[in-house]
């Protein structure tokens, strides 16, 4: 072993005189392989590093770090180190002139540095010179023509694909920092693809990206934009069979939801042109061309049998999407699309039954509902029993002997019970609920890693959003919550076991579970029900929208009609509803169509940046103690005006109540409540409700306790607040005890146009062949 340090030194300046390259890398790694790894001898280790990089020779100095990177312990000591000697190894890297080679090594460095905040930084600079996003004397940064020529095609082997910009991204890290990187190089393949001018190979790459990206609503726009301009591609296709092909490829892409049904029309009305008469002439050899001119119905057409199969499998793969947009969406306007194929001599037959099937089940709807579009299939699956009033009513006469109401919140989780008439009761479930005064809860988050939830874990990385990824459609979101859900029942069948004779290890079960989900949000709906549903066999499932149970729970009713506005500002979502109550019905006059995806963790999340920035922390390395730091602070400034903010054992300034309120108006936070306000007043108006009716507002989800909140809503309905009627005195259990009290109430649903309804003429002007008269407008009742 080399001990002494002179020598050392001495062999380092041996070295940096060397004219040798290779010379100088074998001498410097040998010489750092030899020296002991003590953390006294760390400036050694440096300046060997710093004699390194004044390698002249790229292939020498790249393969010399390798080899120290190597050698380097991964202990708190030489972290610093280890960090400079892999700046330096991207630094050398990102100078390789092979292309491929440089991208291949990048990509390996990129993953091979561990997954901390510390090395995002390093990370997504590996990252972005892979992806050749950099542009620096010694590195040029891809132009949109060079990523074009790289964008996948239908030939390509799947090995190269991985070394390509769409590639590298594909393997970045769909989280925190590396969100808008990967949005970037999304939106650079989407702009270049636009140069390839062959449209089959256009709207190949364009298809492929729009499959590559994640489904959720985070990346929606990108989606939107590389399928709509995939199918622009198609149409401009000149060969009918490759553009029949590369359209029915989208129509499988698509999804069958209202969001895309403009260009769903578009693309059937395109693929369905194939099969038009003026199409099969175009698809015949000339003499058969010929002969139809020429003797008419005399003559069969003859396509090759070649087209004739192609035409025929292109129909089969055809009529299977339609039948299922056509049974999904429910929607007439599709009687006018395909009418014309359901005639007998429409080919092949498949197709043509397809199109009969669709046309008879959408003709059936209409006769029903006299001519209205069907835009919401819910209405087709689901029966009330209307009243001689325009809504529709659900009469919950009996009350169950024993029922549990769970209101699964973003950031807390509250569990109650009731036994017949008795008032609802809390339930504590020891050590993974939190008790604040009377109330217990359980803290909505889950630890991956110990497999644990609520308080117990606190402190141990927990995920604090699993709720909202969720609501986004997340399938990670998903699991995580269903995890949660299956330890959240183990713990709750542990506790009433005791409780005899409500155990739910006899017979006797509940009748019947309320459980609480925004407005909106159906397949979030269906996926709780269906969770709770697999524990709790045998067990009613019954979901409530959130601000309706807080509605009841607040139980502000009396035995006249008051007309009440429900403000549910939770962890994720911002709910509000109108409703006419009293002592026995609660009548929900307007509310959204979707509750709105902005909560206290987005408040959180912008004070994490704000104090980040302060701190001198850079945004990609804002970590989870700070975000709960953030928190914390923002629920101290209910109670106080200012909140020293300390970091790392050191007060690093003061937040005040009205820095938190400018950070609220710089994201638009009061626009946003303004906006739905308005939005639900509006609809509300139309039939015959209006602002100055509102006689109380209700408060409730832990962020409503906010007091520039409570002040804005104050301000915005200074007639509610001369009077104190504006009530935040229980946020935190409204909606979980209005949900055990469900059955003590008739719930009445006002029913509004979703669309807006006209009777249509034709013209005579060939670009406007058709003109409107509005009878109804959306909205109205």
């Amino acid at each position: 072993m080399i001990e002494p340090e002179n020598a050392i030194k001495q062999s380092i300046e041996v070295s940096l005189k060397s004219l040798d390259s290779r010379e100088k890398r074998e001498n410097l790694v040998h010489i750092f392989k030899e020296l002991q790894k003590l953390p006294s001898y760390i400036p050694l280790f440096f300046n060997i590093l710093a004699t390194i990089n004044t390698i002249e020779d790229i292939s020498d100095k790249r393969a010399a770090l390798n080899d120290i990177v190597k050698e380097i312990p991964k202990t708190d000591d030489f972290r610093s180190l280890y960090l400079m000697a892999m700046e330096s190894l991207i630094d050398a890297a990102a100078r390789t002139e092979t292309t491929q080679y440089r991208r291949a090594e990048l990509l390996r460095i990129a993953e091979g540095l561990p997954d901390t905040d510390e090395f995002v930084k390093l990370r997504l600079n590996a990252f972005r010179y892979a992806m050749d996003l950099f542009d620096k004397p010694y590195h040029k940064k891809a132009s949109l023509a060079e990523i074009a020529r790289e964008l996948p095609k239908s030939s390509d082997i799947s090995f190269y694909r991985r070394f390509t910009l769409l590639g590298i991204a594909s393997e970045l890290p769909k989280s925190g920092a590396f969100i808008e990187l990967y949005k970037e190089a999304i939106r650079l393949a989407i702009n270049a693809a636009e140069l390839i001018e062959e449209p089959y190979y256009r709207e190949y790459a364009l298809i492929y990206i729009a499959r590559e990206l994640p489904k959720t609503e985070e990346y929606l726009p990108l989606y939107k934009e590389a399928i709509e301009k995939a199918y622009e591609a198609a149409v401009a296709l000149q060969d009918p069979f490759a553009k029949e092909y590369a359209l029915i490829d989208i129509l499988k892409e698509l999804p069958k939801t209202q969001e895309f049904y403009g260009l769903l029309l578009n693309v059937i009305k395109e693929t369905l042109k194939f099969y038009t008469m003026r199409k099969s002439i175009e698809n015949i050899d000339i003499l058969g061309k010929l002969d139809y001119f020429i003797a008419g119905e005399t003559k069969r057409l003859i396509e090759s049998k070649k087209a004739k199969y192609t035409k025929t499998k292109y129909a089969l793969m055809l009529a299977e999407e339609l039948e299922q947009c056509g049974m999904q969406l429910n929607d007439i306007r599709f009687i006018e699309i395909l009418k014309p194929y359901t005639h007998i001599w429409v080919q092949p037959a498949k197709l043509r039954a397809v199109a009969n099937k669709i046309v008879d089940h959408l003709e059936m709807i209409r006769n029903t509902y006299h001519g209205r579009e069907i835009e919401k299939p819910v209405f087709l699956k689901e029966h009330y029993l209307f009243s001689k009033d325009n809504y529709m009513r659900i009469d919950n006469k009996k009350i169950p002997e024993y029922c549990l109401s769970i209101d699964l919140g973003a950031t807390n989780t509250v569990i109650m019970k009731r036994k017949g008439v008795a008032y609802p009761e809390f339930i504590s479930l020891n050590s993974i609920s939190k008790t604040y005064g009377n109330i217990h809860v359980v803290p909505t988050i889950f630890s991956p890693r110990t497999n644990s939830i609520g308080a117990e874990a606190i402190g141990k990385n927990p995920l604090v959003n699993i709720k909202q990824l969720a609501l986004a459609g997340n399938q990670k979101g998903k699991d995580y919550m269903e995890a949660y859900i299956r330890i959240l029942y183990q713990n709750l069948k542990k506790a009433l076991s005791n409780e005899r004779p409500y155990s739910l290890l006899s017979n006797n079960l509940p009748e019947i579970i309320y459980i609480t989900v925004p407005v909106g949000f159906d397949d979030y709906k269906k996926f709780i029900k269906e969770t709770f549903l697999k524990l709790f066999r045998g067990v009613e499932i019954e979901v409530i929208e959130e601000p309706l149970a807080a509605a009841i729970g607040y139980q502000v009713a009396e035995e006249r009609d008051r007309i009440i506005m429900l403000v549910d500002f939770g962890g994720c979502t911002l709910n509000v509803m109108i409703a006419r109550i009293n002592k026995d019905t609660v009548h929900v006059i307007a509310k959204p169509d979707r509750a709105k995806l902005l909560g206290g963790r987005d408040i959180d999340l912008w004070l994490a940046a704000y104090l980040a920035e302060k701190a001198g922390i850079q945004n990609d390395s804002i970590t989870d103690e700070l975000i709960l730091k953030s928190e914390e602070i923002k629920i101290a400034l209910s109670d106080h005006t200012i909140i020293p903010f300390q970091w790392n054992n050191v007060e690093v300034c003061e937040v005040s109540r009205k820095d938190l309120e400018e950070l609220l108006v710089k994201h638009d936070f009061y626009k946003a409540v303004d906006n739905l306000i308005a939005y639900i007043i509006k609809k509300a108006g139309k039939v015959g409700i209006k602002s100055d009716m509102i006689e109380a507002i209700l408060l409730t989800g832990g962020s409503s306790q906010i007091p520039s909140f409570k002040e804005k809503i104050a301000h915005s309905f200074p007639h509610i607040a001369q009077f104190n009627a504006i009530y935040s005195h229980n946020p935190l259990s409204a909606a979980g005890l209005g949900a055990a009290l469900y059955t003590t109430k008739d719930i009445l649903i006002d029913r509004h146009l979703e669309l807006a309804y006209a009777i249509r003429y034709a013209t005579k002007d060939s670009d406007r062949p058709y003109s409107y008269s509005i009878l109804l407008e959306r909205g109205e009742s």
